[in-house]
């Protein structure tokens, strides 16, 4: 993450749960960087199609509820996740990601 202005988060099913997740995201904020999230469920996982299964996977949960702030509110009130679009999620992505790094920044800023 060094001399990196924003952090994007991959949210999947088992990820609010990863500690080194958990650590990483605590390391951007204290450090005062921009965060984000995209929630991936929508994403096939080339691995499981090999395997003969959809590729989909579950929404998890957002990892940023886990954290609060120091005026008390959580993390997840401040820090957006985003749900791409379930038809076309790649394409969502592609064309709205550098809509949400700036904005993400702009959010981070308020809060240095």
């Amino acid at each position: 993450m060094k001399n990196r202005s924003c952090v994007i988060v991959l949210v999947g099913e088992e990820t609010a749960h990863r500690k080194w997740v958990k650590y990483e995201i605590k390391k951007a904020w204290n450090d005062g960087r921009a965060l984000l999230g995209i929630y991936i469920h929508n994403i096939k996982d080339p691995l499981l199609c090999k395997q003969g299964e959809s590729g989909e996977s579950y929404k998890g949960d957002n990892p940023f509820k886990q954290f609060e702030l120091n005026d008390g509110a959580k993390l997840s009130d401040v820090v957006k996740c985003y749900n791409p679009w379930w038809l076309d999620p790649y394409n969502d992505i592609k064309e709205n990601l550098e809509d949400w790094i700036e904005e993400a920044i702009e959010i981070r800023n308020q809060y240095k």
